[in-house]
């Protein structure tokens, strides 16, 4: 036998048992009608050699891979235990192939097993290239959320504009609760809600009885904060008498009262009911149900800046993943940090439709003084299979970072 077909038929058995798995970790179902078909291409090959011992070793190999692809538990657990399989038929046929016996002939026609193997170059480069896509729309994603997040902090000067919500939010406030009043701001404008304060929205030479009375003219809701501090203040009472006036009139704005200090509402909206803010997460609870605004719908500031650390983090190492050896063995760090956004969007929650079953999971190995350590499975955690596995998480970074941008921009 050749070399070269030695080599081809070396190539093709770790082709059938790689690509099912490649499949099944990366979750590009879509190629598995091509994977299919590159399994019965080779078990049509071996039948046309059915009387030869490396073809019935190559069908086996085959046949293998298509009860990978037909499997029903998608979970990483039971991908090591396939993979662990995967190594130990790759290592008997090469054995097998390279302890060639002269009796065992083949014939040098070798363009089936040519064709053959140009598919599964092919599939490979298909799944390469999806690997980079992903990627890239995920790095993408982040950027966008970066530029979001400088533009959130600038100060504004435009007054109100178009947000994903419609919900144009007025501040009132003193200058004690200051601290609030921006706090409140923050966590509202993350979840797409426009909003107006006199500290940020009048500037230099501006009037600012006119520029309050065309705030609350554009606010769809008034907050007024109320605390010993600031109950009386002339500023306040002058908000809150136009716009009980505009609300009379026009309907607009709706009044919410933020109540601190065991502050009751004073006349004249003593009969709307208030929102107790001594404790501020509780507080802002109540504030979103009070704006319409679902739980589902919004992110706290401190998640959304998690999300842009640990993404921007996790982008890099799948990057390095994609560009390093194919089989050398991920670091500890790298890994880490993959694991570490896998674990992120298990705790804020993923859509079915996007979420997969998390890949990058510490297995217990070893025995170090009688404790089972959990570790890496090196043989499986190449840096490849490492970044054929970012597909998955890249495409939930794109998706979270894009939900993301709709409550931070118009």
């Amino acid at each position: 036998m050749s070399t070269d077909k030695k080599h081809n038929l070396i190539f093709l058995a770790q082709y059938a048992v790689i690509l099912p798995v490649l499949i099944r970790l990366s979750g590009a179902s879509q190629y598995t009608p091509e994977v299919k078909a590159f399994l019965c291409q080779l078990a049509t090959i071996a039948d046309i050699e059915k009387d030869n011992a490396y073809f019935i070793a190559l069908k086996s190999r085959a046949a293998w891979g298509v009860a990978v692809l037909g499997m029903d538990d998608h979970s990483t657990k039971a991908l090591l235990t396939v993979h662990r399989e995967q190594c130990r038929l790759i290592k008997e046929f090469n054995d097998f192939v390279e302890k060639a016996r002269p009796q065992v002939y083949m014939d040098d026609s070798d363009a089936p097993l040519c064709k053959a193997l140009r598919k599964a170059d092919n599939i490979c480069q298909s799944i390469k290239f999806l690997v980079d896509q992903s990627i890239s729309d995920a790095l993408g994603t982040v950027d966008e959320v970066r530029k979001a997040i400088d533009g959130f902090w600038k100060k504004g000067t435009e007054g109100f504009a178009s947000t994903s919500t419609g919900i144009k939010l007025f501040v009132s406030h003193g200058t004690v609760d200051k601290p609030l009043a921006t706090a409140i701001s923050r966590e509202v404008e993350a979840a797409g809600i426009a909003t107006w304060r006199d500290d940020k929205d009048i500037v230099g030479g501006d009037s600012i009885p006119d520029e309050i009375a065309r705030g609350l003219r554009s606010a769809t809701h008034l907050i007024v904060i109320l605390s010993q501090n600031s109950i009386g203040r002339p500023w306040i009472k002058t908000e809150l008498d136009n716009a009980i006036m505009l609300f009379h009139s026009d309907g607009t704005p709706k009044i919410i009262p933020i109540l601190l200090d065991g502050i009751k509402p004073p006349p004249p909206i003593a009969h709307l009911k208030g929102i107790q803010f001594d404790d501020f997460d509780s507080g802002m609870i109540s504030l979103f149900a009070s704006l319409g605004v679902a739980q589902t719908d919004r992110f706290d500031l401190t998640t959304v800046y998690i999300f842009y650390r640990k993404s921007k983090k996790a982008i890099e190492t799948l990057q390095w993943c994609n560009q390093a050896d194919f089989f050398l063995p991920i670091n500890e760090e790298s890994f880490d940090q993959l694991e570490d956004m896998e674990l992120f969007f298990e705790s804020v929650g993923i859509p079915d439709e996007i979420n997969t079953p998390r890949r990058y999971i510490r297995t217990l190995l070893g025995n170090m003084g009688g404790i089972t350590a959990p570790g890496i499975d090196e043989d499986f955690y190449s840096y490849a299979n490492s970044a054929y596995a970012g597909i998955s998480l890249a495409r939930k970074i794109a998706y979270f970072g894009k939900k993301i941008l709709r409550n931070l921009n118009p």
